[in-house]
C-alpha cells in the first residue's frame, strides 16, 4: 500500500464531514418518515377516526355506478343483436 494516498482517508475531518453532512441531507426525510409512521400507528393503534374511509368510498361508489352502467349498456346492444340475456347471464352462441 502506498501510505501516501492512505493519509487523506485516515484524517478524522474526513470522517467528521461525512457523518455531518449525512445527518445533514438525511435527517428532513428522517424527520418526515418518523411523522408519517408516528400518524399511522396513532390511526392504527389510537382513536377510531374513519375519515380517511370517506375517499375510498366515494371512489368505490363512482366505480360501482360506472360497472353497473356498462353490463346495463352490454346487455341493451346483446338484446338488439338478438342474444339471449337472463338476469345478468349471457348465453354463449352455438
Amino acid at each position: 500500500f502506498d501510505e501516501q494516498n492512505l493519509g487523506a482517508y485516515e484524517s478524522i475531518w474526513v470522517g467528521v464531514r461525512l457523518v455531518l453532512s449525512w445527518l445533514v441531507l438525511f435527517a428532513p426525510f428522517a424527520f418526515v418518515g418518523a411523522l408519517l409512521l408516528r400518524s399511522t400507528l396513532k390511526q392504527a393503534f389510537g382513536k377510531k377516526d374513519q375519515s380517511w374511509a370517506y375517499p375510498f368510498r366515494i371512489f368505490m361508489t363512482v366505480v360501482g355506478m360506472r360497472i353497473a352502467v356498462e353490463h346495463q349498456a352490454k346487455t341493451k346492444r346483446l338484446q338488439a343483436e338478438g342474444e339471449n340475456v337472463l338476469e345478468g347471464y349471457i348465453e354463449p352462441k352455438k
